[in-house]
């Protein structure tokens, strides 16, 4: 993948797959993936049930106690298959995706149709990051996609139907806001940026603790200036607090001024 991809990608699944090969550069933590996909399960809350909401409310809480999150995810982990080829990165910065390795998906409740908390674990194997991202696309989705979803998911798909599949109007829209959330997540891997020291006055830690509790991140704009006068003058820095978003719990800048992996 490229950074002119990473930058312009419609879909999160090409980036989960490069920022988990992470190679020379700094690897992405089980806390990222997790806070991700619980971006993505607030995007389409009115579609959980309630055990997946608490489920992400858990994660959320525990986010910064890594005993705590581990029990939390382990609490609704299912059991995977053995690891097989799975999904492969392709030179164009797409997916190739080979259904067998999807993790197994219990048994629909029929109390709860959604049962996305057995997918909140980034931990196990990292295509079920990207198997978590679709569920949640597919909430949104049309019902007469449904056909196309389990041909996609029992066979290796055709590029054919890879696009139909993408070019849904609903998938579409859900899948950008997932790629920008996991910009907004994991910032920009081609250009890592060292929070200096003297950005860190109590008046930038303070809007930042407070953004990063509440999960309300509309007074990120006030971070940028307060950063400015702190003499931060890193553009992407001061771009992305300005930025119209999504931003979310585990944003890059935040994360950053706060030493949270």
């Amino acid at each position: 993948m490229t950074e002119s991809q990473w930058l312009t990608h419609a879909y999160p699944f090409s980036m989960l797959h490069f920022v988990r090969t992470a190679g020379e550069r700094k690897e992405v933590s089980f806390r990222k993936v997790v806070l991700f996909n619980c971006a993505c399960c607030r995007r389409v809350w009115h579609c959980l049930g309630d055990e997946d909401r608490i489920a992400v409310a858990q994660c959320e809480a525990s986010a910064d106690d890594p005993a705590a999150l581990a029990e939390v995810c382990a609490r609704y982990r299912p059991s995977p298959r053995p690891p097989q080829a799975g999904s492969v990165l392709l030179p164009d910065g797409r997916v190739g995706y080979d259904a067998a390795a999807a993790p197994h998906w219990p048994d629909e409740d029929p109390s709860d149709q959604t049962q996305l908390r057995w997918l909140l674990d980034g931990d196990l194997h990292w295509s079920w990051s990207i198997h978590f991202t679709s569920r949640v696309v597919d909430l949104v989705a049309p019902r007469d996609t449904r056909k196309l979803m389990a041909t996609f998911q029992k066979q290796r798909a055709t590029e054919d139907e890879l696009d139909a599949l993408l070019n849904i109007p609903a998938r579409k829209i859900e899948g950008q806001a997932q790629a920008d959330l996991a910009r907004d997540i994991f910032g920009n891997p081609f250009r890592p940026v060292d929070f200096a020291s003297a950005w860190r006055t109590d008046t930038v830690l303070g809007i930042a603790r407070e953004l990063y509790a509440s999960g309300d991140f509309t007074a990120l704009p006030v971070l940028g200036d307060a950063l400015q006068d702190a003499g931060c003058d890193d553009e992407a820095v001061l771009t992305h607090c300005r930025g119209a978003g999504p931003h979310a719990r585990g944003c890059w800048v935040v994360d950053g001024l706060l030493g949270k992996a």
